[in-house]
């Protein structure tokens, strides 16, 4: 193979991101934790590979399970074994016929059910490709490429399923510089993970939850996208939690991602940096399946706000902002809120107990507004969970910080804990869930202790929001079509630039939500036609003209 071919192997697809509304946040580059490709030793199978072979010991078992059984919340799955290994010098280099070089280290850690390596340090020059695979290659991580250094140096990365795994390090002739990649630690991970062969659910969740798929699922197949798994880092261990993306007012793209405080409570703002956070983590029917489904993940996140320890006595959110943008491919929902304090009738909670695949559990009583350590200041919304046609969806370990939806698909709280488990005696036992309401201002004074500088930065007062799909596909702005006036009362006139011929055009008109509320086919003359949407509520919606010779996008605000 000549070294044009195998460069061409090398070239990982860009992904461009594009948000609804179509600006791009600023200083985000459009990143994902995987740019793709093809691990250079697999191009070139008659090369010897002597894979050298850094063993871990595993962590004492008897302790951790004593740990576990005293702190049982969040849900610690693995133990982060210490290494400080300079993977370029412990590793063993080779160059292949293309006058490539690449650098292999095996990591294992027997008896472990998974692994995850993180970075204290991670450097890799331009057109330098890392790849991590497990031992039969049947998961293959990358390529990390310079696009994944951070100001921190600090990386870490999904799990690979097994007790071993391998790092390898591609550079290319013409890549000048070299990589610095220290080991600071391995995550080995004992539970919430598959077994090796299983094959029937991935997490372990109990036999009452409920797929988000099943029926149950149906009215919160939009607001299921903003919920996300998360690989939380902390105090040496790693843990599993939920979160869920939030739109905010601006309506501009903003990963805000609320999650429990808990999760991070102990933990150092560094950690922050290593946490995984896995996207559309869900069957693709009511059963489950007997794959796991694709992982999607992006590292790294940034404090926003908290509320401290639940202990003294706040509503345990953490706001987090993710420290990339999320690729248009992922597919996700910002999901919208409801900071009025009005106890909702009927809704749902959207989890990955154990670290599982996503679940929902179904409330039709009244929640009640209660305080979570007792008194009077009444931070946390009380949830009992009611069974449904395929179960009775409780939560679990791994669901600490998911969110509480109302019937209208709006967040109005973050799981805390409670008494709930698929134990027949604890069905109905209640949950809790920390208050939006309460999130938004009465944590503490200012910025860092609460939801509405960031979520409401030009202070609209609005009570309620909508959420909305974070990206639209294969659209932009066009120049040649223009919305008079804009904003609009109801009747507007759209105006093809000259040049653009006469003739009926498809007009399709969509809310934030990416629905069609609006499609009509219309004559145009002298390049202009009239629409009117007084039937449509106020809000930011997206024009379509489509026709001959082509397609035009605008945004329209009615007011």
């Amino acid at each position: 193979m000549n070294r044009k071919s195998n460069q061409l192997i090398r070239l990982a697809t860009s992904l461009q991101v594009i948000l609804l509304g179509f600006l791009l946040w600023p200083g985000m580059a459009p990143a994902q934790l995987n740019r793709g490709g093809v691990p250079s030793s697999s191009l070139f199978p008659d090369v010897q590979q002597i894979i050298p072979v850094h063993t871990l010991p595993p962590p004492d078992m008897a302790k951790v399970a004593a740990e576990d059984a005293a702190n049982p919340v969040p849900y610690r799955f693995a133990i982060h074994i210490p290494l400080a290994l300079d993977f370029c010098a412990e590793g063993k280099w080779q160059l292949l016929p293309d006058g490539s070089e690449v650098c292999l280290l095996a990591l294992e850690a027997p008896g472990a059910k998974a692994l995850s390596v993180l970075f204290d340090r991670f450097r890799l020059p331009q057109g330098g490709r890392l790849f991590i695979r497990s031992a039969d290659t049947r998961q293959v991580l990358g390529a990390f490429t310079s696009e994944n250094n951070t100001p921190s140096g600090k990386f870490a990365t999904q799990l690979i399923h097994g007790d071993k795994l391998i790092l390898e390090y591609d550079q290319a002739p013409e890549v000048s510089g070299s990589a610095d990649l220290l080991v600071g630690s391995v995550a080995y991970a004992y539970r919430g993970v598959p077994e090796p062969g299983q094959t029937d659910g991935f997490g372990g969740a109990g036999p009452c939850e409920v797929n988000v798929n099943c029926v149950e699922g149906q009215n919160y197949q939009q607001e299921k996208k903003g919920v996300v798994r998360i690989q939380a880092v902390k105090g040496g261990s790693s843990f599993w939690c939920s979160g869920s993306l939030l739109n905010n007012t601006r309506m501009d793209g903003t990963p805000y991602l609320l999650t429990a405080d808990h999760c991070y409570n102990g933990g150092a703002y560094g950690d922050l940096l290593q946490w995984v956070f896995y996207f559309g983590y869900d069957g693709p029917g009511c059963e489950n399946p007997e794959t796991p489904p694709l992982e999607r993940a992006l590292t790294g996140a940034t404090l926003k706000a908290r509320a401290g320890a639940v202990a003294d006595g706040g509503s345990d959110f953490l706001l987090l902002l993710l420290n990339d943008a999320i690729p248009d491919t992922f597919d996700v929902f910002l999901n919208g809120w409801d900071r009025s304090n009005t106890p909702a009738m009927q809704g749902v909670g959207i989890h990955h107990p154990q670290g599982d695949i996503k679940k929902i559990s179904t409330f039709t009583q009244k929640t009640t507004s209660v305080s979570w350590i007792g008194g009077f200041i009444y931070t946390h919304w009380l949830v009992k969970w009611a069974e449904t046609v395929n179960g009775h969806g409780v939560t679990e370990g791994g669901s600490s910080g998911s969110a509480l939806f109302d019937s209208s698909g709006l967040v109005i709280g973050q799981l805390t804990g409670g008494g709930s488990s698929c134990d027949s005696a604890n069905l109905e036992e209640p949950d809790y869930y920390g208050k939006f309401s309460y999130s938004w201002i009465s944590n503490g004074p200012d910025s860092a202790s609460q939801l509405k500088p960031w979520l409401d930065p030009d202070n609209t007062g609005l009570e309620k929001l909508s959420g909305k799909p974070l990206a639209v596909h294969n659209m932009t702005y066009s120049e040649s079509c223009a919305v008079f006036p804009n904003p609009t009362g109801g009747l507007f006139s759209v105006e093809l630039s000259v040049g653009i011929p006469d003739g009926q055009y498809q007009i399709a008109i969509f809310d934030i939500r990416g629905l069609e509320v609006y499609s009509a086919l219309q004559q145009f003359t002298v390049r202009s036609c009239n629409v009117d949407i007084h039937s449509l509520p106020p809000g930011i919606y997206l024009l379509t003209v489509t026709g001959n010779p082509g397609r035009y996008v605008q945004k329209i605000v009615k007011y």
